[in-house]
């Protein structure tokens, strides 16, 4: 029989080709697409950096000298009064004036990808003005808990523009500058950012599907979830029951005084599991038995599988089960699986199957990371199918030329959505990817054993 057109034996990473194109990108000249977005190269140098380091090139297809270079690079782009920007195009130097400062200002979003490069890099992070970040970072804060991304020189009100986005950045800027959870690392008498206000923030802008969204009243987006669930992890306020004996920063006494971000675990979980839909395509090759067997079901051409779709077949729970507060809500999510028992006609013709990022849209390469990372902070990745997503990813929109990923099947998370599912599709091929600051592992582990980060509260190095 031939096998079908995104079997998994023709389902494979193109390693080679994805490390000349991230090589291209980081040495010569980025696409003509990305070229309007010179002034946030910052941004743009974290993905391609680190996807060459989840690829395991980075040390291998460059040299110490020009890893040096970027790392001066960016602390050519850090501003005197804390943060970074996001490229060097906006440094005024001697010319600079409080007349023109606006113009030279440190970005939120641009500030956690400098640090997060400078990690990924192998940096100690010892040249980073901690203090001066911390204090900036404070200022960003408005009263509702929220974040600005800049400062307007010499005017208190904040840049307008609002975003779950610079929540999960201010978290993770915290985060890193502080020393992680363990302590303040020298930073103890530096005004911190309002917790509880930024958790109140986050908590409030859950949907009532339990998806999250850019803002209170607003609708429900993967994108969105994930920052909201990856700043809730760099604060440490996700529901006890995530970390499943897992070792938490603070003690059941503390957490259970703390307000954690999301109101229904299960919720959020079934929310997140019915982006996956199996891709048109596939669907219009199901020629099994129609019924309510799970292994059979299959979406009609066209149809976006939704969480209804599922119940309807027998996998998942009821809505009569959500509407049981008191259930227990371990075996709740034990059922919450999109892995029935497949018959042979299946493994015949797999599913393929990507992730959308609201009700009713198509499947798009970036939410397989989305929706995977979000899941894996909450310790259930394993809800969804994984081989079915990268059968997606390698057969749809790996670009079987020049390398990379593109958005939409026919048309760069992809990569990173691979190494963090790694454990499920055995793509041994990758680094394993960190769900929360959105490095490798390894990177993570590089950063935890600085001694700075390991410093008590009452040290100040500063």
């Amino acid at each position: 029989m031939t096998p079908a057109p995104h079997d998994d034996k023709q389902c494979q990473l193109l390693k080679d080709r994805h490390i000349r194109y991230w090589l291209r990108c980081l040495k010569t000249y980025l696409p003509r697409e990305y070229s309007s977005n010179d002034a946030n190269r910052m941004t743009l140098s974290f993905f391609t950096i680190s996807a060459l380091d989840l690829l395991g090139a980075l040390e291998t297809r460059t040299t110490a000298r020009e890893r040096e270079d970027w790392i001066n690079w960016i602390y050519h782009c850090q501003h005197p009064d804390g943060g970074f920007r996001g490229s060097p195009a906006t440094i005024l130097g001697a010319q600079g004036s409080k007349a023109n400062g606006r113009w030279d200002r440190a970005s939120l979003p641009n500030s956690y990808f400098a640090l997060a490069t400078l990690v990924v890099l192998g940096d100690d992070l010892k040249r980073v003005r901690r203090r001066e970040g911390l204090a900036w970072l404070a200022r960003l804060q408005r009263e509702d808990g929220s974040f600005s991304t800049e400062l307007r020189e010499g005017d208190p009100e904040l840049e307008e523009g609002s975003h779950m986005r610079f929540c999960y950045g201010a978290a993770g800027l915290r985060w890193l500058l502080r020393g992680g959870r363990r302590g303040k690392a020298g930073a103890g008498d530096v005004q911190d950012i309002d917790v509880d206000a930024l958790v109140g923030y986050i908590r409030a802008s859950e949907c009532y599907d339990h998806g999250f969204a850019e803002a209170p009243f607003l609708e429900a987006h993967a994108g969105l979830a994930y920052c909201a669930i990856g700043a809730l992890a760099f604060l440490d306020r996700l529901p006890d029951l995530v970390h499943s004996g897992e070792e938490s920063s603070s003690s059941g006494e503390e957490r259970s005084s703390l307000t954690t971000g999301i109101s229904s675990l299960e919720g959020t979980v079934r929310w997140l599991v019915s982006r996956q839909n199996i891709d048109d395509e596939e669907s219009e090759d199901g020629d099994g038995d129609d019924g309510d067997n799970a292994a059979d079901y299959r979406a009609a051409p066209g149809q976006v599988l939704q969480a209804h779709d599922f119940q309807h077949a027998g996998i998942g729970p009821s809505l009569e089960d959500y509407q049981q507060e008191q259930c227990d809500q371990e075996h709740l999510l034990e059922r919450l699986s999109l892995q029935p028992t497949r018959s042979e006609h299946d493994q015949q013709h797999p599913l393929i199957a990507g992730f959308n990022g609201r009700c009713n849209k198509t499947t798009d390469t970036c939410y397989s990371f989305w929706v995977g990372t979000s899941l894996s902070l909450l310790n259930r990745l394993h809800v969804i199918s994984a081989s079915a997503n990268r059968r997606f990813l390698l057969g749809k929109t790996q670009h079987p030329i020049s390398g990379g990923f593109g958005k939409l099947p026919g048309d760069l998370p992809g990569l990173a959505a691979l190494a963090l599912m790694q454990p499920e599709t055995e793509e041994a091929e990758l680094k394993p990817l960190d769900p929360m600051l959105c490095i490798s592992r390894e990177a993570r582990r590089r950063l935890e054993k600085l001694e700075w980060w390991n410093e008590s509260d009452d040290h100040d190095d500063q």
